[in-house]
């Protein structure tokens, strides 16, 4: 088992190959090539197609396909078949087999513009313009065109649709190598885009392949776990790791977050649950609250330190403490304080924004650096301020992730109401590109009803699974605000925003 388990490790490196390509082609000064990025990303795909995963599983071991008695497309449509069955199983009713092909367009999809980095939507005019030759006809056209709607207007995905998008790129791929195209037909600007679009699909029909083998296989993906050393000694150990890491953002989403900070004002001590969604994609937390202490979940690592949890308010379980696997070292980097930054109060007067609250005459931090075990030991800094959430916002120029969540207008919150239009305003201002907001809708006004916006104050209290009706993606001042998914619960259910630029 250890020898397989070597072998999909070695097989994942492709696709991160193909993910992290950095070639290209000297054109006063190196540039990416999109080609090789496509080509890249299809010989990946076909290593993985040329296996019989259905019989490896059995085996437990790889078992690849005879040639000779296999066409290259009959391959590619049993693998996607096994990736398919995995999410629609057989024998369901009607209705559950459209919600799983419903749900498995709406993954595809959020993995697809993962890897594409913008909305497909927003680039898929462009497909309306490729170029017909003896490979592609104007036949394998419009069914391309038809069945990769499908998930991308309606977050739907059929296996046979599937065929035919998966099919279509094969047809480019034997263009590339086989077909009339030049390097300068490849090279046109519509050309790049529609290879960038192939890619992330190729990309994304590769990474949903993995999660099942996650499952099937009992593997585990090494973004989640970079050094993994089978040994049963250790079994318990990975078990921690895979719970820990499954729960993610990532894990569940399969979106990165841009480098930058996240921000939560107003927190009091709810620091775990962000720290948990984020663990794996954000280096930097902030979190900000008047109180004199912001508690900060137990790490294991630190001698000790679980018999805080006497000290932690009534309710607080098990499951706030991060195992030594996950984060193996504390480094306290010790209390700074500040005086008050009265530049930042004259900003807000200038922009008539009235600061809700008590402000301190100092800011007082506590900083703290955590060794991340994961990923090569990476480091991850926590910070603790003590100050008015909206004053200390404007210390920072740009944020990654804005988390905002269990406030209110009332007594008991901060009574700011983050989301009004010139707060929201500078929150999206300086959120960096591909950016994220997190929201339960907390602090929602009468008079917010007909800000574009309105979406984030969605308030419900079940999930998508019992109907729930997806709050609307939206834009404003040329940012597109697209609702991922879920994450929890606080006053409402919490949604997770990403924020591109239009």
């Amino acid at each position: 088992m250890a020898n397989l388990y070597e072998q999909l490790n070695d097989l994942y490196k492709l696709q991160k190959a193909a993910c992290e390509l950095k070639h290209g082609i000297l054109n006063r000064g190196w540039k990416l090539y999109e080609p090789s990025r496509f080509v890249y990303a299809f010989f990946a795909f076909n290593s993985f197609y040329s296996i019989n995963w259905e019989e490896s599983q059995n085996q437990k071991e790889l078992v690849n396909w005879d040639s000779n008695d296999m066409s290259e497309t009959k391959k590619i449509r049993e693998m996607q078949k096994y990736i398919f069955s995995y999410y629609v199983k057989e024998g369901q009713s009607k209705k559950d087999k459209e919600n799983a092909e419903k749900e498995l367009g709406d993954k595809f999809i959020l993995i697809v513009n993962n890897y594409l980095g913008v909305n497909i939507k927003d680039r898929f005019s462009i497909l309306d313009n490729i170029i017909l030759d003896k490979r592609v006809n104007e036949s394998e056209r419009d069914k391309f065109l038809r069945s990769i709607s499908k998930p991308v207007n309606e977050g739907y995905l059929s296996k046979k649709i599937w065929d035919n998008i998966l099919y279509f790129i094969y047809l480019v791929r034997n263009n590339v190598f086989h077909g009339s195209k030049t390097i300068t037909h490849m090279s046109g600007s519509e050309q790049i885009e529609r290879f960038k679009i192939y890619t992330a699909i190729l990309l994304a029909t590769n990474e949903l392949l993995f999660e099942v083998i996650e499952d099937n296989f009992e593997w585990i993906n090494e973004d989640k776990r970079k050094r993994i050393v089978i040994d049963n000694n250790q079994n318990s150990e990975q078990q921690v790791i895979k719970a820990s890491l499954d729960e993610t953002l990532y894990s569940k989403y399969k979106i990165k977050v841009p480098e930058g900070i996240l921000f939560y004002p107003c927190c009091g001590d709810d620091t775990f649950e962000p720290i948990k969604l984020f663990i794996d994609t954000v280096s930097e937390y902030h979190f900000v609250d008047t109180r004199l202490s912001i508690l900060l979940p137990i790490l294991e690592c630190t001698p000790g330190r679980a018999n805080e949890e006497t000290l932690r308010p009534q309710g607080f379980s098990e499951r706030h403490i991060i195992p030594s696997s996950i984060i193996k070292s504390l480094d306290m980097r010790g209390i700074e304080q500040r005086k008050l930054n009265n530049k930042a109060i004259d900003q807000l007067k200038e922009l008539d924004i009235e600061i809700v609250g008590r402000i301190y005459n100092e800011t007082r931090t506590e900083k703290q650096e955590w060794i991340y075990a994961p990923d090569d030991d990476q480091r991850i800094q926590v910070c603790r301020h003590k100050q008015n959430g909206l004053v200390k916002f404007m210390d920072f120029d740009k944020i990654a992730v804005f988390f905002f969540r269990g406030d209110s207008i009332g007594e008991g919150g901060s009574g700011q109401g983050w989301l009004q239009v010139k707060i929201f305003d500078l929150i999206i201002g300086k959120l960096v590109d591909g950016g994220f907001i997190v929201s339960d809708g907390s602090g929602y006004y009468d008079d917010f009803d007909d800000v574009p916006w309105k979406p984030l104050f969605k308030k419900d209290n079940s999930s998508w699974d019992s109907d729930l009706e997806r709050p609307k993606d939206f834009s404003y001042k040329n940012r597109r605000f697209t609702c991922i998914g879920e994450c929890g619960e606080r006053y409402g259910t919490v949604y997770l925003w990403k924020v591109d630029l239009e």
